[in-house]
């Protein structure tokens, strides 16, 4: 399965390189492996196999906020 299918079946935002947590731990998405991604936890050296939907997907909860003209900080004092 690829990381297209995966994004459709089960609604995720899948992709080699995305940041997700499992039971408070951080990892990596590194490859898919049938209906599951591999994922390399922070300080592992190997990957191991989830299924998408254990995952809780980071990069969806990032937020990015412009910058204005200046040089500014966006963010409140």
């Amino acid at each position: 399965m690829n990381y297209a299918h995966i994004r459709d079946r089960y609604n995720v935002p899948a992709k080699r390189g995305a940041r997700v947590e499992y039971h408070g731990q951080l990892g990596t998405v590194t490859s898919t492996s049938s209906a599951a991604v591999r994922v390399r936890m922070d300080g592992m050296s190997r990957s191991q196999p989830f299924a998408p939907d254990e995952l809780r997907w980071l990069d969806t909860d990032a937020v990015v906020l412009p910058f204005p003209q200046g040089g500014a900080s966006p963010l409140p004092a």
